[in-house]
């Protein structure tokens, strides 16, 4: 499945702003993750809706680990177009 990097931003930036109650318009890409203000839950939970949405399996600590919301989307990228 090839997935294109705009959509997967704009897909993680959805889900991450849903989830930290963070305004949409104030996440970039380059957003330190640490600044978001997501909980350990709320990780797991996008991971579960990435699972779902692209047909990967995809550990938590793949979002954890990440500095920002491009860090996470080439990650990704990488284990849906293996």
């Amino acid at each position: 499945m090839k997935i294109d990097y705009n959509y997967l931003i704009d897909f993680l930036s959805k889900k991450i702003s849903s989830h930290s109650n963070t305004p949409l318009a104030s996440l970039s890409p380059d957003i330190s993750m640490e600044n978001i203000g997501l909980s350990s839950l709320d990780v797991v939970i996008i991971s579960g809706e990435i699972e779902d949405e692209f047909e990967v399996e995809i550990e938590p600590s793949v979002i954890f680990e990440s500095k920002t919301i491009n860090d996470v989307a080439h990650k990704l990228l990488k284990l849906i177009n293996e």
